[in-house]
């Protein structure tokens, strides 16, 4: 006994799984421990060799940057031609202007491709050399420093102020302004776009910015995790450089990761053809024979059962339970089922009887109203339609009915709201003749008009309420597709879902039940094959895709009466 005890134990699935996974895990351990190992010094070294790399783009920045305020400073303070742009002979004050033009290009040829524009501006004279500008950048540099060189007062710069940061011809820039005592206004300007450009291009698997330093943080924060992010400040100006080095181009830098990530899969790969046969002999054989036989059970053959063969304990308890659950299901399903139909056939009426009893008192309001209104002839023709509304409404108590009886009910309503709405609505009933006598369940187009009228028909405003019935096929079988739609507000958003799914919209007072009782209704009717959907497209559009049933084709449903 303690021996079968054993070997029960061993024969669980339970064990042999946890077998699996005693051999797997060491080499999974052993493989995320490798690629963390690794990635841990790639992403230092990476980090490492950027963040030098930024240090030495700010160390020439940064120079080309002081040499350029320091240069408008001096200039500012200390040039003498300044004073000549003001002079009254005009001859000598351009050939100042042309002496500080020439200065100016000087200084822009000594430098780099960092600083854009050098300006002097005095109040009779711009003057500006610029390095790779065009006009329209030009003048929208002179035309902000004309702008806001009136509000400079010479209280509010020192030798050296901050940087500023503008938005320039659409593009990122930073402007530095200093002022002499004589009035003159020079300063620096800086396009960083450009220059973002002119770093970019040397590591272009990379993404670089240049943010300012008090926008950093929040830069920062929304670049993907997946990132390694790198930040580097300018000591001459409140910006910094932000290197974005995504994880997966991290990852392809060195080959030797390359090298452990092969030999890894090596392992692994030897070891799987052992362990998929494992699998499928423990677990994947025994789910593959308990999948055949819900297959047959699908198909109906309620007689199928799993031989007996050598399996885990937990398969063989499964398929003994199956077989024995299948056995009491062969003997009560005769029973189940005629209760099934009688439950589906005692629903399908509820549902049919859900209609709005108040429509034959507003019916009898309309007609009292007319009569005293001494419109007697409206007065008849309501009457008779109401008739032909009520004889039709006898009929609910059927599954189905001709689809052209159908329209011509729906027509009578029509007609009938026609009189209580005067001119607030136009309506048009396109069906094509050749699936005229099909079968559909009675008020199911009628359902979706009432609908149009209740929610769409509106004070101040004519709608159009259309029905559509054509036909098409699938799988060579034929299918009616009806659409009823209007031009009025259209389904609520927030509903539209819960139509589609069919699922109850409970309004202020218990309505909305109506679409869903009738989607119900197609639901047991056609058992599954009817489809359904409803879209707003300049108003509700509410689309039935129906299998067309004939009189001569219909076959009596099980458990209906002979």
């Amino acid at each position: 006994m303690k021996r079968l005890r054993h070997k029960g134990f061993y024969n669980s699935i339970f064990i042999k799984l946890l077998a699996i996974f005693a051999i797997l895990i060491p080499v999974i351990a052993m493989f995320i421990y490798t690629n963390y190992q690794a990635r841990s010094t790639l992403v230092k070294q990476v980090e490492n060799t950027h963040q030098n790399m930024l240090q030495s783009y700010w160390i020439q920045i940064d120079n080309e940057l002081n040499n350029a305020v320091t240069f408008a400073v001096n200039t500012a303070w200390f040039q003498s031609d300044l004073q000549l742009t003001l002079s009254n002979d005009e001859s000598e004050s351009e050939l100042a202007k042309q002496r500080i033009s020439l200065n100016l290009s000087k200084q822009i040829l000594y430098g780099t491709n960092i600083v854009d524009t050098l300006f002097v501006y005095t109040d009779n004279a711009y003057i500006s050399a610029s390095a790779s500008q065009n006009s329209e950048e030009r003048n929208a540099v002179k035309s902000y420093v004309m702008q806001v060189a009136e509000s400079l007062q010479t209280s509010d710069l020192s030798l050296k102020t901050d940087w500023k940061f503008i938005k320039i011809y659409n593009h990122s820039s930073m402007i530095h302004f200093s002022k002499g005592d004589n009035g003159v206004l020079t300063g620096v300007y800086v396009n960083l776009d450009r220059s973002l450009n002119y770093y970019s291009k040397n590591n272009p698997n990379f993404i670089l910015y240049l943010i300012p330093n008090k926008d950093l943080q929040r830069a920062i924060s929304d670049i993907p995790k997946n990132n390694l992010i790198i930040t580097a400040p300018s000591s001459s100006a409140p910006i910094s450089f932000v290197e974005v080095i995504p994880e997966d181009a991290i990852l392809k830098a060195l080959p030797f990761m390359q090298k452990y990530t092969l030999a890894i899969s090596i392992i692994v790969a030897a070891l799987l053809p052992f362990l998929f046969f494992l699998v499928r002999l423990t677990v994947v054989q025994p789910l593959q024979k308990l999948n055949k036989a819900m297959r047959h059970i699908q198909r109906g053959d309620l007689k199928y059962r799993i031989s007996p063969y050598r399996v885990s304990n937990e398969i063989a308890i499964v398929n003994q339970t199956f077989n024995q659950m299948m056995d009491e299901v062969q003997h009560l399903k005769i029973s189940v089922y005629e209760e099934e139909i009688k439950l589906q056939k005692s629903l399908l009426r509820s549902l049919q009887m859900q209609i709005q009893p108040h429509f034959i008192i507003n019916s009898l309001n309309m007609v009292y109203n007319l009569l005293e209104n001494r419109d007697s002839q409206t007065a008849k023709k309501l009457i008779v339609h109401s008739v032909d509304f009520y004889r039709y409404m006898i009929k609910v108590d059927n599954d189905f009915v001709p689809l052209h009886e159908e329209i011509k009910h729906v027509d009578t309503y029509l007609q009938i709201q026609s009189i209580r709405y005067m001119d607030k609505f136009t309506y048009s009933l396109d069906i094509n003749k050749m699936i005229a006598d099909m079968l559909v369940p009675p008020m199911l187009i009628q359902n979706f008009v009432e609908n149009s009228i209740k929610y769409s028909v509106q004070s101040n405003k004519c709608i159009h309420i259309a029905v559509n019935v054509d036909s098409f096929e699938i799988d060579f079988y034929p299918f009616a597709k009806i659409i009823i739609s209007d031009t009025g507000n259209g389904y609520p958003i927030n509903q539209l879902e819960l139509l589609n799914q069919g699922k109850i919209i409970a309004g202020r007072d218990g309505e909305h039940i109506g679409i869903r009782n009738t989607v119900q209704r197609l639901s047991l009717l056609y058992e599954g094959k009817a489809h359904w959907r409803f879209y707003n497209d300049n108003g509700a559009v509410s689309e039935l895709m129906l299998p067309a049933l004939f009189p001569e084709l219909a076959e009596p449903r099980e458990g209906d009466e002979e």
